[in-house]
């Protein structure tokens, strides 16, 4: 199986890591939002960490890493194609499997995924999103933390992708 090819736009984790690349992102795009505290590393240890985290998973790629964004300006940046998500701790009507499983969506091979900062994303944020053509989805009744929530959700698709491909229910 063929992981799906996601962009990830992720807040400041704990640690300058770009905890997405072990779990298949292809490009991330390090983003700053209104309740992360900015940060900056030089691009070129930024690209020296997904070199590092990508030989450490066994990747034959290595992910680029854009410039530290703005929330703004990291929603204009991504990709124009792509099933556009952002995980929201408060949304409550729409689940990421139920998304994934939308005959709407099953052919999709791309994926933009947003990753929010601890303390989650602002409600304007969201709105933001949304108006950039971002679906918010809950990753479930749990808040996860900033590295989790990434590689959850890379791993959510991997899986649902997997199912669609093979055919399984599960």
């Amino acid at each position: 199986m063929v992981a799906p090819a996601a962009t990830a736009g992720q807040s400041k984790p704990p640690s300058p890591m770009m905890v997405g690349m072990n779990g298949g992102a292809v490009c991330a795009v390090p983003e700053v939002s209104s309740s992360a505290k900015a940060y900056s590393f030089h691009a070129k240890i930024r690209q020296k960490i997904a070199v590092e985290a990508s030989r450490q998973c066994g990747r034959s790629d290595i992910p680029a890493i854009g410039e530290i964004a703005t929330f703004a300006r990291m929603l204009r940046a991504v990709p124009e194609s792509g099933l556009r998500l952002i995980p929201w701790e408060e949304e409550t009507t729409t689940g990421i499997s139920a998304v994934l499983r939308d005959p709407a969506w099953s052919r999709m091979k791309g994926f933009i995924l947003v990753i929010g900062p601890e303390g989650g994303f602002s409600a304007e944020e969201i709105e933001l999103a949304r108006r950039a053509g971002f679906l918010s989805v809950s990753l479930g009744k749990r808040v996860l933390r900033v590295e989790t929530a990434s590689l959850a959700l890379l791993a959510i698709l991997q899986y649902e992708i997997g199912a669609r491909e093979t055919g399984s229910t599960a």
